[in-house]
């Protein structure tokens, strides 16, 4: 291991499995534009996921298209409301500021025409009676309305990327468009982190989370991590009391069918009270030697896990 220049794993020759077929793999830093010239050059194998930006990946492709690989991920981006805002405490406010984005259209548009809209934390068919909130500017401006909140200035957080740049500024149109006030603002990347752990930046963070079958479902309910665990003590408009008893009952189930039963039924609540406001499923851009396999798991895995089955196919 070089900081900042490498790192290099071997096979341990003492793994009581079978052997894996790469022996050596090493990691390289590297910048977009870098990685994609190595590649081309025969000098990496693998760009890791997203670290090239879909305008990139599209231009290699008409270069390279069997080693660009673009496909729906399990990473969903979400506004985290401030629970302890006056205005976003409200679950009609949250459903009608779901209803003003066409979340299609800013999926489309950012990601491409892989990108998926997120009714949730979950990826694929939504449990049955779960609540997919169409696009309805109309009821949401009349919502924003009876609400009696017109008007009313909304930190709108984000990075500096352009991506971030571009979601916020189609987010903060709608916003206005049904009657608030959106206020967008560059945060630095650790001033964010921090506002999502704490979960109080008094307006809406935008954010990216990864979709996991196995997480921690008070990762989607939008509560404070003290002492590096979640607080399942919290209590606000989307969990409450009964919400908090059910991920209690998920984290003893010991029988995987209700455990998934019990997650289900999660999914289904979260839907109804939108203690995050899910937006779109990104695209993962992955640049790939067409010999390499093995790479290609469930999204909701970490890229690499499994390495150890990683193969080259013969010339």
């Amino acid at each position: 291991f070089e900081q900042g220049k490498r790192l290099v794993v071997e096979a341990n020759p003492h793994f009581p499995g079978s052997p894996p077929s790469i022996r050596r793999i090493e990691l390289v830093p590297g910048s977009s534009e870098e990685l994609i010239r190595r590649f081309e050059a025969g000098e990496v194998d693998v760009i890791y996921p997203n670290h090239v930006s879909l305008e990139q990946a599209r231009a290699l492709r008409g270069r390279r298209p069997e080693a660009v690989h673009i496909s729906p991920s399990a990473l969903m981006v979400r506004l985290q409301p401030d629970m302890a805002h006056p205005v976003l405490s409200r679950r009609e406010v949250r459903r009608a500021i779901l209803m003003a984005i066409d979340r299609r259209a800013l999926a489309t548009e950012v990601y491409g025409t892989r990108a998926q809209v997120a009714h949730g934390p979950v990826l694929g068919d939504l449990p049955q009676g779960a609540v997919e909130h169409a696009y309805d500017p109309e009821s949401a401006r009349q919502a924003i309305t009876e609400a009696g909140v017109t008007d009313v200035g909304i930190p709108l957080l984000h990075g500096d990327s352009v991506t971030s740049r571009q979601l916020a500024a189609s987010i903060a149109a709608s916003l206005e468009a049904i009657g608030l006030r959106p206020v967008p603002r560059v945060v630095e990347r650790r001033a964010r982190v921090e506002m999502g752990i704490r979960k109080r930046h008094g307006g809406l963070l935008l954010r990216p989370m990864r979709i996991s079958r196995d997480g921690n479902v008070l990762r989607d309910w939008n509560v404070p991590i003290t002492d590096g665990r979640y607080d399942p003590t919290t209590r606000h408009d989307a969990f409450d009391d009964w919400v908090a008893a059910l991920a209690a009952r998920e984290s003893r189930a010991v029988h995987p069918d209700r455990r998934q039963q019990l997650r289900q039924e999660l999914a289904v609540a979260y839907t109804e009270r939108l203690p995050t406001i899910p937006l779109v499923f990104t695209t993962e851009r992955v640049i790939a030697h067409p010999r390499l396999r093995g790479w290609d798991r469930d999204p909701q895995e970490l890229f690499g896990a499994g390495v150890e089955g990683w193969f080259f196919l013969p010339d």
